[in-house]
């Protein structure tokens, strides 16, 4: 995110950390004032670069941007960037078998909500070792949202056409999830096999409505016979006079 002059955040903030050592990087004091130098930084007052708002930093920080920028041959403000975890979205205490378990899990019951998966992992814990220590609800949950794995309504008998396309596609993306290799030809010969049932559903349809339709009685110009008739009937609405009342 760009803020004020085209700078990113991390970029204000590697500047803001350099301006605080760099007059000791320009004019190094003594090896025995370094330490009294570090304390003077640190008993001052900055301006954050986002708020604006003052700020103090330890004496500890202070003397490792210092040691660490000192030691940079080429960008000295660079190096002061706050640097992305490696492992930053991975979620090292969900291990191989507690993915693995947990899918196989939301592939059997995707009705089920976080808490409820939460719960029976910690039971399938007691009894499998590799699934401990079970990782804490709030990371089950943040596991499940970032892979697309959510609450679905339970599935009806009703097997219709599109919640057959969903739930092949759904099949396909658990596979890749799993790690396993999806099978082409089994996904095309699902997502083929629903085609054949939304044309076999259209002809059906098409069936019953002829059916429902005595074509033999209907005269030709069906709708002109109608329309005539509906014709004759508002004249007669039209030309019908209210009786008289007795009195």
């Amino acid at each position: 995110m760009a803020g004020e002059g085209g700078l990113r955040v991390h970029e204000r903030w590697a500047r803001l950390r350099f301006s605080i050592i760099g007059a000791l990087l320009a004019a190094p004091p003594p090896k025995r004032a370094l330490r009294a130098a570090l304390k003077d930084l640190a008993s001052r007052e900055w301006r954050l670069p986002i708020s604006g708002a003052p700020v103090r930093f330890g004496f500890s920080t202070i003397e490792r941007w210092f040691h660490k920028s000192r030691r940079e041959q080429n960008d000295l403000v660079n190096v002061l960037r706050r640097r992305r975890r490696e492992d930053a979205g991975a979620q090292a205490s969900m291990t191989a078998p507690l993915r693995q378990a947990l899918i196989a899990q939301y592939h059997a019951h995707k009705s089920w909500t976080a808490q409820l998966h939460h719960d029976n992992l910690k039971a399938m814990a007691e009894s499998r070792a590799e699934l401990r220590p079970v990782p804490s609800y709030a990371t089950i949950r943040r596991f499940l949202a970032a892979h697309g794995l959510t609450k679905r309504r339970a599935l009806t008998s009703r097997q219709t056409q599109g919640a057959l396309v969903a739930e092949a596609r759904l099949e396909v993306l658990l596979q890749s999830l799993e790690g396993g290799r999806s099978d082409p030809e089994r996904s095309r010969k699902r997502f083929r096999s629903c085609g054949d049932l939304e044309q076999a559903g259209d002809k059906v349809a098409l069936s019953l409505d002829v059916i429902s339709t005595d074509v033999s009685n209907l005269p030709l110009p069906d709708h002109r016979h109608r329309l005539k008739a509906r014709q004759r009937s508002s004249r007669c609405r039209e030309t019908a006079k209210p009786e008289p009342g007795t009195g």
